[in-house]
């Protein structure tokens, strides 16, 4: 979560936003977890019943979705590493300059 919450930050002058879905917490718990990571500026949708993780066909997680202007799936990403960061970052800047 800290890493989007930068990448939120970083471009957010270019109409870019970070949606974080928790799946089956309350707004409390989600609450928590944002201030944890340091990630408070990053919005966060409520997936109680899961009905989103189902939508998006989500079968692990952390899973990263990036959607251009039109709310086309450009890039699905499951898991983190140590290169994910820089991977995000390159297909963020790819897809601002279209």
């Amino acid at each position: 979560m800290p890493v989007l919450a930068t990448l939120q930050q970083e471009f957010a002058d270019e109409k870019f936003s970070v949606v974080a879905v928790c799946l089956g917490c309350s707004a409390e718990e989600a609450r928590e977890g944002l201030d944890k990571a340091n990630a408070e500026d990053v919005l966060v949708l409520l997936d109680g019943n899961t009905e989103m993780m189902l939508s998006y066909c989500v079968n692990s997680t952390p899973t990263t979705y990036l959607i251009d202007r039109d709310g086309v799936i450009q890039l699905s990403s499951v898991g983190y590493g140590s290169g994910t960061e820089a991977h995000l970052r390159s297909e963020i800047e790819q897809l601002l300059e279209e």
